[in-house]
């Protein structure tokens, strides 16, 4: 499970940018090196919001979209119809409010999606995106979120499995190596003319 706090700039080109939810967008370096070791993930927790920021040039708005969408929302109106969304005022001096995604939206269409981008269908890789819209065709928007990412289906050999299974096995073989030693000290104080198994 990776946890990321991260904040950014997004700006727009006519009007709108949406930014993939997902290891392999640049949202954080951290991500993606540890996503580089897993085959899959999904995002069990997201929230969301905008701040204030000096260079908006228009009111903004900010939504979540679920899975893969052709057409999404270009006007500040159209993306505040989405479901879960929040708009910022150019003149706004506070953050706007949170907005929590429910762990349901985020499945989108896949219990699990790849971590590494090339899939013939992008839907077996991006839950949803946040798109982000402005009033001025080239508005900048400054937001701020969290997510909670699981991964799995480790892809380093050191990891698969098999060898996480013989690692936990040898190490028990160690531990029970250190207790039967221990073992037959204490026999040996305690009676040194007892045989001691070794």
């Amino acid at each position: 499970m990776v946890e990321i706090h991260f904040s950014s700039l997004a700006t727009c080109a006519s009007n709108q940018v949406a930014i993939n939810v997902s290891p392999n967008t640049n949202f954080s370096v951290r991500l993606g090196q540890a996503a580089d070791q897993f085959g899959l993930f999904r995002v069990n927790k997201l929230k969301f919001r905008l701040l204030p920021y000096s260079g908006m040039l228009g009111d903004g708005s900010l939504a979540w979209i679920a899975g893969v969408t052709d057409t999404k929302p270009s006007t500040n109106i159209s993306n505040l119809e989405c479901m879960h969304s929040v708009p910022m005022a150019t003149n706004q001096s506070v953050p706007s409010r949170w907005i929590n995604v429910p762990t349901s939206d985020l499945r989108g269409y896949q219990p699990w999606y790849k971590t590494i981008p090339g899939s013939p269908d992008t839907a077996q890789e991006i839950p949803g995106v946040l798109n982000f819209c402005s009033a001025n065709a080239a508005g900048v928007l400054s937001f701020e979120w969290y997510a909670q990412i699981e991964l799995k289906d480790p892809i380093a050999t050191g990891s698969t499995p098999e060898e996480v299974m013989l690692s936990r096995r040898l190490a028990e073989i160690r531990a029970k190596r250190v207790l039967d030693r221990e073992r037959n000290k204490l026999l040996l104080t305690l009676s040194p003319t007892a045989s001691v198994k070794q």
